[in-house]
């Protein structure tokens, strides 16, 4: 199935539901393989030999820069507020759009265990305004495995239903409104994944600063490479550019991406529970895309894509809670854009993160002997 296919399922309706239902099964499979693995036998020679109260909490590994909690279940609370921005400019005329969701903000649980982090984040209508019309459709996840050498990402999003938060600009004189131009037929979709070596792996532990399923001792960073590959869609029922303006009735636009990262992490350690983590992470990504009009013409694009990608999380981190906040950005910049590409389409996300989460010893006395 080629990614034209999954674009005519989203237009159709056929593409949220299936997503839906596929997303709730693997959330609880994920949960059941979580409970049926068998506890982890590698424990401190220390921890082995002496007698346990219940609630004992013991690091897996531990080091002079970091102990190793993720043997540990964690569950956590989370509130998201998202921003989702995609972009088009005609490069002909200068006029640029930027449409985005009005639902923003988010609460859900989420779980850790050993290299498995999962959360989802689900949309109430008391927690949002909307302009009129109904509210935006969504599917949110992101998954992460994070071993000690070696980071795994997916994320999978899809929106429907977008404002155009510049809307002023595009009309003048008899046009010009102060209403909003709302589209309940655009509908977006995202799939990433990818993965990054972590060269120094015995001092820095990336589980410490974003899944707080391990506690950084002692400040360390560490450069990490890898590769990730990409895929995004926009579809419209009719024309994305509103009818007022007379631009062209661009429908679709499609891309998919491969590239290579270059990223540095630091965390920085204050009074040895309260962190702060940087990472700065760049790809440089090739591959193609697609702009179709209503007329059937296409514009395609093979030219080369900057991905930006900064994090901050700041909090504490202690052995038997944790919370704090963290700040993400994703950018998706052309580098430059080809005389005989007419559009030019950017797309930006991030989320500002309020967490809270506990970690629990759910192994018996005579489990944590073994």
């Amino acid at each position: 199935m080629t990614f034209n296919d999954y674009l005519f399922m989203i237009k159709n309706d056929v593409f949220l539901q299936t997503m839906k239902t596929s997303i709730i099964i693997i959330f609880f499979f994920l949960a059941i393989s979580v409970f049926a693995q068998s506890p982890s036998s590698d424990n401190n020679e220390e921890m082995k030999n002496r007698p346990f109260p219940k609630d004992t909490l013991w690091a897996k590994k531990s080091n002079d820069y970091y102990d190793d909690y993720s043997n540990l279940l964690g569950l956590f609370l989370q509130a998201k507020h998202k921003s989702t921005n995609f972009i088009i400019k005609d490069r002909f005329s200068g006029k640029t759009l930027d449409y985005s969701p009005e639902n923003q903000l988010y609460l859900g649980p989420g779980f850790t265990y050993k290299i498995i982090g999962n959360g989802l984040s689900m949309n109430f209508g008391f927690l949002n305004k909307t302009q009129g019309g109904e509210p935006t459709k969504r599917i949110d996840l992101y998954v992460n495995l994070i071993m000690k050498k070696v980071v795994f990402d997916f994320g999978f999003r899809y929106y429907q239903n977008f404002t155009l938060k510049n809307a002023e600009a595009l009309y003048s004189g008899s046009n010009n409104t102060n209403k909003a131009y709302i589209r309940p037929d655009i509908r977006t979709l995202y799939m990433g994944m990818g993965a990054v070596y972590v060269l120094s792996y015995k001092k820095f532990s990336y589980r410490a600063a974003f899944t707080q399923t391990a506690i950084q001792k002692k400040s360390a960073g560490s450069f990490m490479f890898g590769s990730q590959l990409f895929l995004q869609g926009v579809v419209g029922d009719s024309s994305i550019f509103p009818k007022q303006t007379a631009l062209p009735e661009v429908t679709t636009h499609s891309s998919i991406y491969l590239g290579f990262t270059v990223a540095y992490a630091y965390n920085l350690i204050i009074k040895k529970h309260y962190f702060m983590a940087l990472t700065l992470s760049s790809s440089i990504e090739f591959g193609k895309a697609v702009t179709v009009l209503n007329t059937g013409d296409r514009y395609r694009n093979r030219l080369p894509i900057l991905h930006l990608q900064p994090r901050l999380v700041a909090g504490i981190n202690k052995p038997k809670w944790y919370a704090g906040v963290s700040l993400m950005r994703d950018y998706f910049v052309p580098i430059f854009t080809s005389n005989e590409n007419q559009f030019e389409f950017s797309f930006r996300s991030g989320n500002v993160r309020l967490f809270y989460g506990m970690r629990f010893n759910w192994l018996s006395r005579k489990q944590l002997k073994e």
